[in-house]
């Protein structure tokens, strides 16, 4: 058998070693230094003196979009218990929309309810724009957007009725009327 000298093997694996290592530091450095600049770009970049309060606590300007070709009802009390209230209609967003705001008695939310309704008188026709719900202060309010297909401009009439939650669809008892000018 002939003798085979080890010394070339160890010196391979020495240079391998030595090479991983250094391209190791190299990676190790290069993201120090990525780290370091980034960190300081974040710092020279402009800063403005938003935190007082009163800055903190105003919020943003939202884009509301506007209600055109706007009418309004002025809702009439059929009842005599004091009942007031308004109705608008235009169109959002190119869409029908319709809002009532009422000030109405108050009622077992369990088994009634307020329902607005839009009518035509010409040819006849009527139908619900949904459940009146309360808003913070207490008022009974509506929001409704109609189809873009529809054609809601006959519709000249709002009725407020106070329904029984029976699942019956018919409007009920008529509580208070307007119609748009």
């Amino acid at each position: 058998m002939a003798y085979r000298s080890t010394y070339r093997r160890r010196t391979r694996i020495g240079f391998r070693v030595a090479g991983t290592g250094l391209v190791l530091a190299a990676l190790v450095a290069a993201f120090i230094a990525s780290v370091y600049l980034f960190r300081k770009s974040n710092n020279d970049l402009p800063t403005q003196n938003d935190d007082t309060i009163a800055n903190v606590l105003t919020a943003a300007p939202v884009a509301i979009p506007a209600v055109t070709n706007s009418k309004e009802a002025v809702l009439h009390d059929l009842t005599g218990q004091g009942a007031s209230g308004v109705a608008t209609r235009g169109e959002k967003d190119g869409h029908y929309y319709h809002t009532i705001k009422a000030i109405l008695p108050g009622i077992d939310r369990a088994s009634q309810m307020y329902e607005g309704w839009l009518v035509r008188p010409v040819p006849y026709d009527y139908f619900s724009t949904g459940e009146m719900v309360t808003n913070d202060l207490g008022e009974f309010v509506l929001e409704f957007n109609g189809d873009p297909r529809g054609e809601y401009s006959g519709y000249t009439q709002v009725v407020i009725t106070l329904e029984a939650k029976d699942g019956i669809s018919d409007p009920a008892a008529h509580v208070m009327e307007g119609e748009f000018e």
